[in-house]
């Protein structure tokens, strides 16, 4: 793994790109080395899991903190859209008030005008 990370770091170095230590990881899937793996000399962090392009993935290959996730972020998403939806409604009903206002508004007055004559 470290021979492939020199490569690319070598690779990006040609290109004026540095690999920042600090903000890289790496995580060993079946695998028994133990070994570190170095960045510009310094070591880069193990973890266990973590988030690419907005999927969690584990060391295990296990679903269930992605399925939690997603499931939150759905409720998320449908609690804002039931918002959007009680207003739209909202507004139906006072468009229809004031629908209803004016045809008896006009409705008493063609009433009142037979009445007249």
């Amino acid at each position: 793994m470290q021979e492939k990370t020199s490569c690319v770091e070598t690779t990006a170095r040609s290109s004026g790109l540095k690999i920042s230590h600090s903000k890289s990881k790496v995580m060993k899937i079946n695998t028994t080395l133990n070994s570190d793996v170095r960045v510009d000399g310094k070591s880069v962090e193990n973890v266990t899991d973590f988030k690419y392009i907005g999927s969690y993935l584990t060391v295990d290959s296990k679903r269930n903190r992605e399925i939690s996730a997603r499931i939150v972020m759905a409720s998320i998403a449908f609690y804002k859209l039931n918002n959007i939806i009680l207003e739209v409604e909202k507004e139906y009903e006072r468009h229809k008030v004031e629908i209803v206002h004016i045809s008896c508004t006009i409705c008493f007055t063609v009433s009142l005008r037979d009445t007249k004559n």
